[in-house]
């Protein structure tokens, strides 16, 4: 029976670096995917691809690599192995290197050499067992590229490793050994490494490192907004891996580059034959989930522009006046004649006043006028009432109040 071997999780992990990489993930917006939706439990990237990595990868000491012929633990090249795999954690933690072909390549290098030779040393896989070639199944087809070029969104790219020596075979031993390019790793990991099973997935952390380092995921949860987070995460970006996009500007440029027509006088579908050639155009070509991110892009703004018709009369645009500027607010004067975006709409129920003065006129609940309490950033909501005319208006203060009066009160 086969030793155990102990993962690097069980012996040491660099937490200092991983801790810090996981608070600062808190301050990241631009490309993070808690940006997709919010979920309270949300797990950071860095920890979790940190954390998968190391229960992946055998700590040194249990690697027979790093044995002397008597079976000896050869301690000071066992911990120059440990120190190296601390620095590539180090590196992978960080959110600079999320996407960065070289150290993603040489994380999943690792944990493809550990899992090889512990299948090897356990009878799984003998040496020899061809593990990449022209023989193996779905070698060469556009479902096993699209299967091993990674199945993490910005990520599902096929590195170029150059042509394949000798008639492009691989063993077993050889991807134990690192002498396997990332195309071959990739594709052992997709068929031979453990599968990543998280029944409570959440925010989608755990299966989205997963796959960013090359396994095969599986998420499921009982709420069905991480299920549909999950969903738009971790399950459609692979199927469109590599593959161009499908909107109408992009298929008309693909007709002015492909014909030298005009490229609004086309209307039609691109046809199937010409749809091979999509995967480049006068904008290059397509790597990733870059195609689908495009459509996303184009489809969006669509849908804006559409809301913008049908609804954009509801939310009018405020024009900056003097009169604003002089009225409390000197941090509009930048802004002074130009119509500016509301981004935020205050929603309240309204009923009718108690006050016998003013008619029956309907008021709007509010708990509280507060827009921000933030020390030295004070805002908030005043109602101005005009009792002669029977009115009121609301307007905007920013500063702490004056005049007595308590925006915390409704």
């Amino acid at each position: 029976m086969a030793e155990y071997r102990k993962k690097l999780i069980e012996v040491a992990l660099p937490l200092k670096e991983i801790n810090e990489q996981s608070a600062r993930e808190k301050s990241i917006r631009h490309g993070h995917p808690s940006t997709l939706h919010l979920w309270w439990a949300r797990r950071p990237l860095a920890a979790c691809r940190a954390v998968l990595f190391a229960q992946l990868v055998d700590d040194p000491s249990s690697d027979p690599a790093y044995r002397r012929p008597d079976g000896s633990v050869d301690e000071e090249r066992a911990g120059n192995k440990r120190a190296e795999l601390f620095n590539l954690i180090e590196e992978l933690v960080r959110w600079e290197n999320s996407n960065n072909p070289r150290v993603i390549s040489k994380a999943r290098a690792e944990i493809a050499r550990c899992v090889a030779s512990r299948k090897i040393e356990r009878g799984e896989l003998k040496k020899e067992t061809i593990i990449y070639g022209p023989h193996t199944p779905g070698h060469g087809t556009q479902a096993s590229r699209l299967q091993n070029a990674g199945r993490v969104p910005a990520l599902h790219e096929e590195h170029p490793d150059g042509p394949l020596p000798n008639d492009g075979r691989y063993t077993a031993w050889q991807v134990a050994c690192r002498l396997a390019p990332a195309k071959v790793v990739n594709h052992f990991l997709a068929n031979y490494a453990p599968p990543v099973l998280d029944p409570f997935a959440g925010g989608g952390s755990i299966p989205l490192e997963a796959q960013r380092l090359g396994l095969r995921a599986h998420a499921s949860d009982l709420n069905p907004v991480p299920v549909l987070i999950n969903k738009a995460l971790i399950e459609i970006p692979p199927r469109f891996a590599g593959l161009p996009p499908v909107n109408p500007a992009r298929k008309a440029d693909l007709w002015s580059t492909l014909s030298g027509q005009n490229a609004h006088a086309w209307n039609a579908d691109v046809s199937p034959a010409k749809e091979k050639n999509c995967g480049q155009d006068s904008r290059g070509p397509y790597n990733g989930a870059q195609g689908l991110a495009e459509d996303v892009r184009y489809y969006g703004q669509w849908m804006r522009d559409e809301a913008e018709k049908r609804i954009g009369h509801l939310y009018p645009k405020v024009k900056i006046t003097q009169e604003m500027v002089d009225d409390g607010r000197p941090d509009l004067e930048p802004y002074l004649g130009r119509e500016l975006t509301v981004i935020a709409w205050l929603w309240a129920r309204t009923v009718a006043s108690p006050d016998p003065s003013v008619g029956g006129k309907h008021v709007p609940l509010v708990r509280s006028f507060w827009l921000s309490k933030k020390k030295g950033k004070e805002a908030y909501v005043q109602p101005v009432v005009n009792r002669e005319k029977g009115t009121y208006e609301f307007k905007v203060r920013v500063g702490k109040p004056k005049d007595g009066f308590d925006p915390g009160k409704g």
